[in-house]
């Protein structure tokens, strides 16, 4: 997400397995710096990064944007 910093303020990743799902799936949530907007066209780019510099694998089955990234 290095390169996506001037876009997006903060993100968290979390993995995600149901009791009927027979793979995890991956979730990405965004908070974004203003005064960018979260744009199909991020996800895109964000899709496509990943890919790219990880695998299919790693590419999130979902990508949300979201007001605040909790921190503890």
């Amino acid at each position: 997400m290095e390169q996506f910093s001037d876009f997006v303020d903060d993100s968290l990743c979390i993995g995600q397995r149901r009791q009927q799902d027979k793979d995890e799936r991956v979730l990405l949530f965004l908070k974004m710096r203003p005064p960018h907007k979260f744009t199909p066209e991020l996800v895109m780019k964000i899709n496509t990064a990943i890919r790219k510099g990880l695998s299919a694998r790693h590419v999130p089955a979902y990508i949300f944007e979201t007001s605040d990234i909790p921190v503890s």
